[in-house]
């Protein structure tokens, strides 16, 4: 989950580098080495990009995205419902993957603290 991609490039206004998640990876990048976005973080921190994902989810977790759906206000203003969704309902709990699991072209200038051509494994498309 890549929290400075395509939601964020359509409002440029909020495409901080420091904002977003790769700001703070750092070398080596491994994947349990990312933080999870604090709570009180920019709004930007908590944005995902969900991709292509696979759940499978406990009935807990399934009980609380279907409380989520059925009670909250953000459902009618969501923009991309799946990813507003589960960054609704795990906010604070997400992990964002290391930069190069879902690796965007930009993010070679603007993550140069990270990026490493060798070490790309999943390249995104937009």
């Amino acid at each position: 989950m890549y929290p400075c991609s395509e939601v964020e490039a359509m409002n440029l206004m909020n495409r901080v580098p420091a904002n977003c998640s790769l700001s703070i990876q750092q070398k080596p990048t491994t994947l349990d080495s990312v933080p999870i976005p604090k709570i009180d973080g920019p709004r930007t921190s908590h944005l995902l990009n969900s991709g292509l994902v696979i759940l499978q989810p406990s009935e807990k977790a399934l009980d609380e995205v279907v409380n989520f759906l059925n009670t909250s206000p953000t459902i009618a203003a969501s923009r991309f419902a799946d990813q507003d969704v589960i960054a609704g309902v795990f906010h604070g709990r997400w992990r964002p993957l290391p930069w190069w699991a879902n690796a965007l072209k930009p993010g070679r200038a603007v993550h140069q603290n990270v990026w490493e051509d060798s070490e790309v494994r999943l390249i995104h498309f937009m």
